[in-house]
Formats: C-alpha cells, structure tokens, sequence
C-alpha cells in the first residue's frame, strides 16, 4: 500500500469511531440500544438496511459471479436491493409505529407463540449464515490490506466489530452501515466502475478481453 491509501484507512476509521461516541450519546433506553429508538427515516433505513444484506459477502460475492457466470451474476444482488428498497418504503414507518423490538414479536402478535418460535429459528439459521460470509469476507479484506494470517484477520475484525456493536448499539450500527452505504455507492459504481472501465479500454474493451457469453445474461 502507498501512504495514501493508508490515509484513506486511518481517516475512515476516525470517522467510524466519531460515529460510535456519538452513537453512544443518543442511547437513553432499551429501545434506543436495540432498535435505535424506532426514529429512523427512510434515508436512514435503506441505506442501513442495503449495507447490512449488500455488505462484504455481496460485494466481493457479487464479484466472484460475475468472474463464474459474466453480466448475470449481478442478478442475484441487485434482487435483494430491490428486495430492500420494498421493505424501506411499504414496511419501515408500520414498524416503526408498533411497541416491539423484533420480527419475531410482530408474528407472535399476529399469528400467536408457535410463529414465534419458528420464526426465531429462520432468523437464527439466516443470521449464522450472514455472519459467516461477512466475517470470512472481512478477513479477506484485513489479509489483503495488511498481509495478516487469515484467522487472526478472522479473530481482530470479529472482536473489534463486537466492541463496537455492544458499546454503541443500534444506533452505532445504523449510522456505520449508512456510511458504508455511501462509500460503496459512491466507490465502487461511481468512481471504481468507471475508472475500471476506462482502464480496460471501455465496452469494446470488455468484449476482446472476455468470452463473449460473458457479456450475456445467462438464466
């Protein structure tokens, strides 16, 4: 790494602990620790939401289909994305309204305790998957940047991000996952995606350097 893109790393880490204490004022209650008060907006929902499903896993994922499959591994995060701005606009301001802390109690209302329970589990199985593919791709980040053995990059970004998440809640989560939001918006469509493509000598570019079933979606 050049000393720029260390700078880039410390100033993002800066700005993320600056967001943990300042999450860690706005905590006054359980409700404020858990789901961030129930007071976020659109604007901070989705893009937190999209950061949390389209995080490492879908980012270095979506990458890896796209060297399998070409242009139609895209298909599968750019679903959820839709899947999300959904759920933002038709679910976030009902949920919000409601006295509980989980999907869980919304099905135990509705539905009675049995829902609870299998709904509980479904959560459980997705969330332990989740947190596989984001822990092995932030591992894969932290060997890549500093040259670390894979499983002590594992073990300091696991420890490091629990640190954080128990000190400033959800409210630490949100506001880090709407940052992160941005930065891949911005980083990797905007400014990556660009450049990349410039660099390969654009879409005339693409086509002699890859296989052209590449360059076709493929069901």
């Amino acid at each position: 790494m050049v000393a720029l893109d260390l700078m880039v790393i410390v100033l993002y880490f800066l700005v993320m602990i600056l967001i943990g204490i300042r999450s860690m004022r706005k905590i006054r209650s359980k409700t404020d620790y858990l789901v961030a008060g129930k007071r976020l907006s659109y604007g901070l929902y989705i893009p937190a939401m999209s950061a949390v499903v389209l995080g490492g896993a879908s980012t270095l994922g979506g990458s890896s289909l796209g060297y399998q499959h070409g242009i139609s591994g895209m298909w599968l995060v750019f679903m959820i994305g839709l899947g999300i701005i959904g759920m933002g606009l038709l679910f976030a301001k009902p949920l919000g309204t409601m006295r509980i802390l989980s999907v869980s109690e919304l099905l135990w209302n509705k539905f009675g305790p049995a829902s609870r329970y299998f709904s509980a589990a479904v959560m459980t199985v997705y969330d332990t998957l989740a947190a596989v593919t984001s822990i092995i791709a932030m591992g894969v980040i932290l060997r890549t940047l500093f040259g670390w053995d894979t499983t002590i990059s594992i073990l300091i970004g696991g420890v490091v991000v629990l640190f954080y998440t128990v000190l400033g809640g959800m409210w630490a989560v949100t506001l880090t996952d709407v940052g992160q939001f941005w930065i891949m918006t911005i980083g990797l469509i905007l400014i990556l995606f660009p450049i990349g493509l410039i660099r390969v000598g654009g879409y005339e570019g693409l086509q002699t350097h890859l296989d052209p079933s590449f360059l076709v979606s493929r069901q």
